[in-house]
């Protein structure tokens, strides 16, 4: 926005300042908070060319929701797989149980998701059918759909890439105007003060 450029950011449905309860929150919602999002831009700005934007799982719900609308788009460290991330958080919320001396801290999330109880993560409750859909996320399959124009960030201090996000970066150099590239840079998620991460926009704006 302070390029110029009109932009319009929501929080999903269930987080921020947003409506709804989290628990009950199933992947279809935040694909339908990204149409109507979408809509309403087209709305407060016709004619104008619109390209999505998201973060992590906000890149996968971009690509999965806008990739057949968008002049563009930008992922920022999008998920790899669904089921990588679920099983990363839920490996830290183990953790605190096991410090915390719970009696069940250790099971494994397939064996969790079997007892048909919301996944708690950190505060933030995850039903199953939302696990379950998260499951299925698989970013290579979904790089297919993507427009012409999309940017894929991945952001890291590391100077090589793991196997995964190098044929991730294969895929998406096979596509003329697409371009994968490395910022050199602390992950920006999950903090709890404000960072800019210039690096990250100054890519996108060159990009864009």
């Amino acid at each position: 926005a302070a390029q110029g450029l009109g932009v319009l950011r929501f929080d999903w449905r269930g987080t921020g300042d947003s409506h709804g309860d989290h628990g009950q929150v199933r992947l279809a919602d935040w694909l339908g908070d990204a149409t109507q999002a979408w809509d309403l831009l087209a709305q407060l700005a016709p004619g104008v060319p619109r390209w999505a934007l998201g973060a992590r799982l906000g890149a996968n719900l971009a690509l999965l929701a806008l990739a057949e609308q968008a002049a563009g788009l930008f992922l920022w460290e999008p998920l790899i797989t669904g089921r990588d991330h679920l099983e990363e958080l839920w490996r830290r919320a183990q953790i605190k149980e096991a410090m915390a001396g719970r009696d069940d801290a250790g099971l494994g999330l397939d064996d969790a998701l079997a007892r048909g109880e919301a996944l708690d993560l950190d505060g933030f409750p995850i039903a199953v059918p939302l696990a379950q859909d998260l499951l299925r996320l698989d970013l290579r399959s979904q790089l297919a759909q993507a427009p012409a124009s999309t940017l894929l960030l991945r952001v890291t201090g590391a100077s090589r890439q793991p196997p995964p996000w190098e044929a991730v970066r294969v895929a998406l150099g096979a596509r003329p105007q697409s371009e994968f590239k490395v910022v050199r840079e602390k992950p920006f998620w999950g903090r709890l003060d404000y960072h800019e991460a210039k690096g990250v926009v100054d890519e996108s704006l060159a990009y864009f």
